[in-house]
């Protein structure tokens, strides 16, 4: 039937007889097609037609469109206009806090979030979502306005409200340590520490634990979260044919702050001869002659700023870059989803985030061996480069003010002054106590510290007097401008480097203004950068491998003044002579190091226009809350059901490894084929090259590895770090020994094997031979209670003895001994989850065909004749003995059901793949 031009919803809104839903679902539809301009135009024929009591609607649903349309003033109009209408309509009070904030009227919108959070309405059930946005997006707003304790109360209600918010758990952590807000880790209530530590940033980690496994997990995790999937390639992967290295800087650090006042002077000096400097900017416009001298030293200055992030990407594309250098990492107003789009052939990250991003769209970061040691690359997504000295660059040209003098700083005149401008959130209860030593053995001596914010300030007086120091000890420094903080440092006598997250920027403020710095040098690159500086400055006694020590050398030096005059003019000295303040030759090293890897396309590639012009919209920030919406659907009905999310399930391996030698490399393809998408591997005492081999593999594999020495349970130890450190960041954790193997055999994969336990409330998987592991330990990891089925099996169960237990769960109540596996939130199960009773019972006898183990399956001939029989392994016996064609053959002991063998083949390509990846390495 064809519909008239009369009975059109334009010509029906012009007679006001279109029906409110059917305006919206015609609305909705023209907006789905583009057709914005033609949507806003019904609405307004519509309310300039219909009389209607939920004309409201109308105005809110007309506002999201032109919001959507960055005509904020437009909607802001709607938003009002639907509040005269119904004050108490609490998505538009909401949805007018956000366009204030993108008006840039701040204060304006916490008003209207504050007016939406006291609307008796907010806290009905039914407006649970609308309550959480309230607090969140005043949370947030008001930790960016530095209100950090109404911030706090905020999210702390929030989390109330719902503990499982992630956004909420990555800003509350922070924002304790901003505070000083000891222990940091004191859960609100309804999560565990386990889970408030598994839910800090990567930010916040780097200040939490000197644990590289904890930094890439969390950076991990963050990014899974954050920043999903990889997207198709913008670039070619050969690279273009450019006679000058296109080198593109990607930051919106570009004004005062911390990172371009290391770099400028790298923009300015880059060799014009063979590299085209870009800057791809959304940095705020602060009017600094540092900005401006930013801008200046780029060939080209480029604001993307108001794009998305893939155009964004594409507007880099367009400009043909070589290396794109990330300068931002994973900190406070970064944009890793631009370069997920892989717009350039090369992509790293530099200074900007002290640690490894876990971004795997990033393939290098710019290093040197002590800050990354060749034993610790293998925690970084990211492939070191090495600097043939320090990875810093600086600025030499820095204005520096006229020496202060004490008293106006409010500092003794005779004093020993010990000083630590880094950030407060740096600081840690177990360092500050440290502090409070040294005060204490150093009497009449003064900590003078930057002051962040009040309630740190308050913290720290506080615990001092808590550790028998008296507050007028701490005097806190205001911020000043940039020439008179340089200025400063030399009122002090020594430095105190924070641990575990060093100063950065700050250790090479106060060393270049010939101040000592000691610091404590840990295993992660934040807790590395000061013992950097340092060794190229020819000064490594100030570095420190221990809080102890650390104490004992600033007693020491702060006893004896004479070791400090000459350690400042040992400093003054190297600051002209060494390679730190070297500008020029660090330049050469870093660009020696660009050369090595940019890609060379053949003479004969095209290249693509030169700068093409791509609009967009502008990114939201971190946890900002968008636009609510209401939909035709949500008129007609009382609720609309959300799309059920779906995911990849994290499926992981703990297990300890020693000596396997080659032989890991088929451990870890078996696994990777079978579905595990995550192995956490502890190294015990290795001494045939087996770690070297997984640091390899883990640059290019999810591998996590750890190294461990000691002999005292280790394979409990192992389990029991595992569970803590990633137990809650995973679907499911198998706990298996390092010989052992998992297989599906009724499935194709292990996630398919699970899937019939995806209802239940369980979240790992141990495999456990005799007791517990190999080693006959009958303890378990705290947090998993298993009793393995040989212990309570029947006679003829024996022959079986090198099938694993099966376990799924994670435990709320502890088991009674005799119990066969398990309690979980659902009863105590077997294999199955089938429930189980006390005691054995044979009909319960478990099958192996969901998940099976297959101990000798891919245990190659050379491995189990070289290896087992020369440790006299008791399973190595006829019985046992694989063939030289093991690869044809498979355990009859397991059910026959083909699977085995037809595995066989993907198996061994994967371990040719791999071998090809540990040999490039090379």
């Amino acid at each position: 039937m064809t519909v008239s031009t009369a009975d059109s919803p334009i010509s029906l809104a012009a007679d006001g007889k279109l029906e409110l839903v059917d305006l919206m679902t015609t609305a909705e539809t023209l907006n789905s097609q583009g057709e914005k301009e033609k949507a806003v135009h019904l609405y307004r024929v519509w309310l300039d037609n219909t009389p209607s009591p939920l004309a409201y609607v109308a105005c809110f649903n007309l506002g999201v469109i032109l919001g959507g349309m960055r005509d904020y003033a437009g909607a802001e109009t709607m938003y009002r206009r639907a509040l005269e209408q119904n004050p108490d309509f609490i998505r538009a009070r909401l949805n007018l806090g956000n366009n204030m904030e993108q008006q840039g009227k701040e204060d304006e919108a916490l008003q209207q979030w504050r007016i939406a959070l006291d609307s008796p309405g907010i806290v009905q059930p039914e407006n649970k979502s609308l309550l959480l946005h309230a607090l969140n997006n005043l949370g947030r707003l008001l930790e960016s306005k530095k209100s950090y304790q109404e911030a706090l109360d905020m999210l702390e209600r929030s989390f109330s409200v719902d503990p499982t918010q992630k956004d909420v758990l990555l800003h509350l952590v922070h924002l304790i340590q901003k505070m000083c807000r000891w222990p940091v880790y004191s859960p609100p209530k309804g999560i565990t520490r386990q889970e408030m530590i598994n839910g800090t940033s990567p930010l916040a980690m780097l200040a939490a634990f000197d644990d590289p496994a904890l930094q890439l997990s969390a950076a991990r995790q963050f990014v899974d979260y954050k920043y999903p999937g990889v997207e198709d390639p913008l670039a070619p992967a050969d690279g273009y044919s450019h006679d000058r290295i296109r080198i593109g800087y990607l930051s919106s650090d570009f004004c005062l702050h911390a990172v371009s006042l290391l770099t400028v002077e790298l923009f300015e000096l880059h060799d014009r001869d063979k590299f085209e400097v870009y800057g791809f900017c959304w940095s705020r416009e602060d009017g600094s002659a540092l900005r401006n001298r930013v801008i200046n030293g780029m060939d080209h200055f480029i604001k993307i700023g108001n794009l998305e992030d893939k155009a964004a990407a594409e507007l880099i594309r367009s400009h043909e870059i070589d290396i794109i250098v990330d300068l931002h990492g994973l900190t406070s107003g970064a944009r890793p989803k631009i370069l997920s789009y892989r717009p350039a052939p090369v992509q790293m990250t530099y200074l900007g985030f002290p640690g490894t991003t876990g971004l795997p769209w990033i393939d290098y970061v710019i290093a040197d061996r002590f800050l990354i040691p060749e034993e610790s690359a293998a925690y970084f997504s990211e492939k070191p480069l090495y600097m043939p000295h320090c990875f810093q660059v600086c600025d030499r040209k820095r204005d520096v003010g006229t020496k202060p003098g004490r008293a106006e700083n409010g500092l003794p005149e005779k004093a020993f002054v010990f000083c630590s401008f880094n950030n407060n959130y740096k600081f840690t209860p177990e360092l500050f106590s440290v502090w409070m030593h040294i005060l204490k053995k150093v009497p009449g001596s003064v900590l003078w510290l930057l002051a962040d914010n009040e309630w740190a300030r308050e913290n720290m007086c506080r615990e001092a007097k808590k550790n028998g120091i008296k507050k007028t000890r701490l005097i806190f420094a205001s911020r000043v401008a940039p020439a008179d903080y340089l200025a400063r440092y030399q009122l002090a006598d020594l430095f105190l480097d924070t641990y575990p997250f060093n100063g950065g920027t700050t250790a090479n403020d106060a060393l270049s203004m010939g101040l000592p710095l000691l610091t404590c040098s840990g295993r992660t690159f934040a807790s590395r950068m000061a013992g950097s500086l340092l060794t190229n400055l020819g000064i490594p006694e100030l570095i420190t491998c221990n809080l102890k020590d650390y104490e004992e050398k600033a007693v020491r030096l702060a006893t004896k003044p004479r070791e400090i005059e000459q350690l400042k003019a040992r400093l003054k000295e190297n600051i002209i002579t060494g390679r730190l303040f070297n500008t020029p030759a660090q330049v050469k090293d870093i660009e020696q190091l660009l050369g090595q890897v940019a890609k060379k396309a053949p003479a004969t590639c095209i290249s693509a226009d030169h700068a093409a012009s791509i609009e967009g919209r502008p990114p939201g920030t971190s946890m900002q809350t968008p636009d609510l919406v209401l939909s035709a659907d949500a008129v007609r009905n009382t609720a609309v059901i959300p799309a059920k999310e779906t995911r990849e399930k994290k499926i992981a391996i703990a297990s300890i490894q020693r000596n396997r030698g080659p032989w890991i490399v088929e451990w870890i393809a078996f696994h990777l084929l079978v579905g595990f998408n995550q192995f956490y591997i502890y190294s015990h005492k290795c001494t045939d090259g087996m770690t070297q081999t997984l640091m390899k593999l883990a640059r290019h594999y999810p591998i996590v590895i750890h190294e461990i020495d000691s002999d005292d349970k280790p394979q409990l130890v192992c389990y029991q770090h595992a569970y803590n450190a990633y137990g809650q960041s995973v679907d499911w954790m198998a706990f298996i020994d390092g010989d052992e193997f998992l297989f599906p055999t009724a499935h194709d994969n292990i996630a398919d094997a699970l899937s019939p336990y995806e209802d239940k409330q369980l979240s790992a998987l141990a495999a456990y031979w005799v007791c517990y592991g190999s080693s006959g330990h009958i303890s378990e990891p705290e947090g998993l209670v298993v009793e393995n089925y040989r212990r309570h099996s029947a006679p003829d169960f024996l022959p079986n003895r090198h099938i694993k237990s099966i376990v799924k769960g994670r435990q709320t109540d502890v088991t009674m001994v005799g119990s066969h596996l398990f309690r979980t939130p659902l009863g105590t199960y077997d294999e199955l989850l089938r429930p189980i009773v006390h005691g054995w019972m044979k009909e319960l006898e478990p099958s192996y065909r969901a998940l099976r183990i297959n101990h000798y399956l891919v245990q190659s001939y050379e491995f189990f004749r070289n290896t087992k029989q020369t440790i006299g392994a008791a399973d190595f016996n006829s019985k046992y003995v694989r063939p030289d064609d093991w690869y044809s053959q498979y355990d009859h002991n397991e059910c026959d059901d083909g699977k085995s063998y037809n595995f066989l083949v993907p198996l061994k390509l994967k371990v040719l793949e791999m071998l090809a990846v540990i040999k490039n390495e090379q």
